[in-house]
């Protein structure tokens, strides 16, 4: 009892300061960021939507960053970034290490994450990767089986994702904590096996098991989103399951996505950084463009307090209807 009582007064809350933020004249400062760095990526998996768009093949610059960092002054140092790209690969990014390092020497809060799928960690370089700021790195990789593999991430790059994620995580177990940037590593498994199918696999027992450590996790997930009713069963292998869409209803609390921004490499910004519809001509949650509009003020924009708005009011966005981290 006392419990539900308190969750319903944070949800009341949250929803309040929401209304008091939207409401106010005065200009609140942005908390997340999430930069997408390229919309390429080396892999077509299959759990993806990737398959179904057209990347953009211009990549986040530094000089972007910068321009965000000037444009938000002193806040800069307080907002938290993430730099995993919605459906792409963040080490395609030439300036990946330059921008890495520049958040965490220029922020106070550089807790951040990255997905990745380690085609390319040879080529950016182990050390690099340790040492760039980065705090949290996970690998997103199929089932150490490399029939299962091809299946699953449609390329060629088995070997390379294996040795390279059997060297990172050697040299994240070989170097103490307190002499390299990166604190946790996790393995994340995608596929139609369970986690103890996953860890009795003989490539993971070799070039895994051995190196593991209390700051490593290892997981595995048979369950996919379906990325606004893009991904279909049909394109999934047996034993990897969809999400459902529960029916979206209307609650006190606005989805706490929609306080992140997710800058694009052509500068075009959006609110709420979790996911899109790709098979969409229009995204309704583009706000407008660093280049043209500084990005405090477009956070702050008569169109971003409509679109968190809406939900406390009833009139939930469509692509919120269709998103089944709405909420979440």
């Amino acid at each position: 009892m006392i419990r539900s009582i308190k969750t319903i007064f944070r949800s009341l809350n949250s929803s309040f300061s929401m209304i008091f933020r939207a409401m106010m004249p005065f200009k609140s400062s942005i908390k997340i960021i999430d930069l997408n760095l390229t919309d390429l990526c080396n892999a077509d998996c299959i759990f993806c939507p990737y398959q179904f768009t057209k990347p953009n093949k211009i990549s986040f610059s530094m000089e972007m960053l910068k321009m965000i960092h000037k444009q938000m002054g002193a806040n800069f140092s307080n907002c938290r970034f993430d730099i995993t790209p919605l459906t792409g690969e963040a080490m395609i990014n030439r300036d990946f290490i330059k921008i890495s390092k520049y958040i965490s020497q220029n922020t106070s809060d550089n807790n951040y994450t990255l997905y990745t799928n380690m085609t390319l960690a040879h080529k950016v370089g182990i050390n690099n990767i340790l040492n760039c700021g980065l705090e949290n790195l996970i690998v997103s990789t199929a089932p150490f089986d490399k029939e299962l593999y091809t299946k699953i991430y449609r390329n060629s790059s088995y070997e390379k994702v294996i040795k390279n994620t059997s060297d990172l995580l050697i040299a994240f177990t070989q170097t103490p904590a307190e002499k390299r940037k990166l604190k946790r590593f996790a393995i994340e498994f995608r596929g139609p096996l369970s986690i103890k199918e996953c860890i009795n696999l003989k490539d993971y027992k070799d070039f895994i098991e051995p190196y593991l450590s209390k700051d490593v996790r290892v997981s595995a997930t048979k369950n996919f989103d379906t990325w606004m009713g893009n991904i279909k069963e049909d394109d999934v292998l047996p034993g990897m399951k969809l999400i459902k869409k529960k029916p979206t209803k209307f609650k006190l609390i606005t989805c706490h996505r929609m306080d992140t921004l997710r800058v694009f490499a052509d500068g075009s910004v959006r609110v709420c950084g979790a996911r899109i519809d790709t098979l969409e001509k229009s995204d309704e949650f583009i706000i407008g463009n660093i280049n043209q509009s500084n990005i405090v003020d477009l956070y702050n924009s008569s169109k971003t307090r409509r679109l968190k708005l809406q939900s406390l009011i009833g009139k939930i966005p469509e692509t919120c209807k269709n998103c089944t981290w709405y909420m979440r």
